[in-house]
C-alpha cells in the first residue's frame, strides 16, 4: 500500500474524473465510511468547550458506525433554500441529527471567528466543475465555490490538524 501511495502521490481531479491515491477497491470498500456499517479507526478525540478552546486531546481505537449519510448539499439546502416543501421533507430525514448539525454550525462559524482574530488566512476554496461538448471532449469550465457545509467540515479539518500539530510537538 505504501508503495502505490507513493506512486500515486496525492489524489487528484482532472477532466477525466478523480485519480486515487490509493486503489479504488480500498478507498470505497475499506476506508470509505458507509451508512450503518461498522469501522475499526484510530480516533482522535478533541473536547472543545463552548468558546472554541481545547479542554482536552486523546487517542483511541475505536469502532465508528455512521448512522446518516448527510449530502453537502442537502444540509446547504436546509440552510439557505426558500423552498419550503424540499426543506421540510429535508429536516425530516435528519430529524434526529438536527441539534448536532446545528451546533457543528455554530462551532464551525466560532472556530473560523477566532482563526481570523489570530491572523489566519481567509480560505475560499473553489472548485473546477468541468463542460463537455456532444464527443465528451473538454470544452471549458467553470469556478465553483465551496458550500457552507463543506467550509464547515473545512474549519474543523483546520483546527484538528493545527491543534494535533500542536500536541505533538510536545511528545
Amino acid at each position: 500500500i505504501d508503495d502505490e501511495a507513493r506512486r500515486r502521490g496525492a489524489g487528484v481531479d482532472t477532466e477525466h474524473g478523480r485519480s486515487e491515491m490509493l486503489p479504488n477497491n480500498l478507498i470505497w470498500n475499506t476506508f470509505n465510511l458507509k451508512e450503518g456499517e461498522d469501522r475499526i479507526a484510530l480516533s482522535v478525540l478533541l473536547d472543545v468547550d463552548s468558546d472554541g478552546e481545547l479542554v482536552s486531546i486523546d487517542f483511541d481505537e475505536t469502532v465508528i458506525r455512521v448512522d446518516r449519510r448527510c449530502l453537502f448539499d442537502e444540509l446547504d439546502a436546509m440552510l439557505i433554500s426558500n423552498d419550503a416543501s424540499a426543506v421540510l421533507s429535508l429536516r425530516d430525514k435528519y430529524r434526529q441529527f438536527l441539534p448536532q448539525i446545528d451546533a457543528m454550525y455554530s462551532l464551525s462559524a466560532l472556530l473560523r471567528r477566532k482563526r481570523f482574530e489570530r491572523g489566519g488566512l481567509q480560505i475560499d476554496k473553489f472548485y473546477r466543475e468541468f463542460t463537455y461538448n456532444d464527443n465528451a471532449e473538454v470544452n471549458g469550465f467553470k469556478r465553483v465555490a465551496q458550500s457552507d457545509s463543506e467550509a464547515m467540515l473545512f474549519e474543523f479539518t483546520l483546527f484538528a490538524s493545527a491543534e494535533l500539530g500542536k500536541y505533538l510537538a510536545n511528545k
